[in-house]
């Protein structure tokens, strides 16, 4: 069923705001992603999220938001379905799924439902010496049309957080993946709303920073294969949850590890199958084969042969 006008998902997808239980668990995993993110930095700015919530999942009609009130920090709202109208100073904007809005700081507002629908808010707390002259340009930007925000790659990211919020488990790495989405999802937001070119580090002061941030990607993805190389991997779900290109991901993680990630994620599985071939010589080559994240028992005792210079059996032999 495709989605409805005002939505971003179908209506089959929509049910995960419908029912409490699901509403209370990516509630709650929006706190423990929050958790995961690390404040964005810029120079002389630095921007921390709090509050992310989708409140009560869905907001009806009769929803009342207690009329006129502010706060002292930039608040960003993400309807993902239904129709909302927000009323700031005197203007009003209408939005629905996949319109983003900030409200400036202490701006007086107040909000009410069209049609009832979903939400995803979020406080954006500035520190920094430049912290009022962001604001203020946030705050210009809106009073110059750029109130509503578009953005295809804002929505894909949106979309694709949620699914992952939404899964009655969560996969290993599920929370990182998920901070790395919504990462990329607030960035695009802000780059919509105001031009961070005055706040990126001239290219001298940044290399440091580059090569430190480089080295915690390519970490983090080693993390990642290490805990998850038992499953099914692809090269994508590894740039996913670095949340970076796979293009980029693959750059700098073969720079810093001089081998592919295919290649060390082979090592990491053939390591741990001769760990279990030696301690358990009762295992059958094909059930360490499948344990360890090989496709085929023979595909596994080619990479083995290859690696070791001889079959898998011959552990188990000795």
């Amino acid at each position: 069923m495709e989605p409805m006008e005002f939505d971003l998902f179908t209506q089959d997808e929509l049910k995960m705001f419908r029912t409490p239980g699901s509403v209370r668990r990516i509630n709650g995993r929006l706190i423990q992603a929050q958790h995961a993110m690390r404040p964005l930095h810029f120079l002389n700015l630095t921007i921390h999220r709090q509050f992310l919530h989708i409140g009560p999942g869905i907001f009806h009609t009769r929803w009342i938001t207690g009329g006129i009130h502010q706060h002292p920090d930039l608040q960003l709202e993400y309807p993902l379905s239904g129709r909302f109208r927000f009323h700031i100073d005197n203007q009003a904007f209408d939005l629905h799924g996949g319109k983003g809005l900030f409200i400036p700081s202490n701006a007086p507002h107040r909000w009410e439902v069209m049609e009832k629908g979903s939400m995803l808010g979020v406080f954006l707390e500035i520190d920094g010496a430049d912290r009022k002259a962001f604001l203020d340009r946030m705050k210009k930007a809106a009073g110059n049309g750029k109130g509503v925000l578009i953005s295809d790659k804002a929505e894909a990211l949106a979309k694709e957080a949620f699914f992952c919020l939404a899964r009655p488990r969560m996969d290993l790495g599920g929370l990182d993946k998920i901070a790395g989405l919504l990462d990329l999802f607030h960035i695009e937001l802000i780059e919509k709303q105001c031009d961070l070119m005055r706040w990126r580090p001239p290219a001298a002061q940044d290399e440091a920073k580059d090569a430190e941030r480089a080295r915690q990607l390519a970490e983090r993805a080693m993390r990642f294969l290490e805990a998850n190389h038992t499953h099914s991997v692809q090269l994508h779900d590894v740039a996913m949850h670095v949340g970076v290109s796979l293009q980029h991901i693959s750059r700098v993680f073969s720079a810093h590890y001089n081998a592919t990630i295919k290649k060390t994620l082979l090592r990491i599985r053939l390591e741990h199958a001769f760990q279990m071939l030696s301690e358990h010589p009762d295992y059958s080559v094909k059930a360490i084969a499948y344990d360890c994240g090989f496709s085929t028992a023979a595909y596994f005792t080619r990479c083995f042969r290859k690696a070791y210079g001889f079959n898998p059996t011959h552990i188990q032999g000795r």
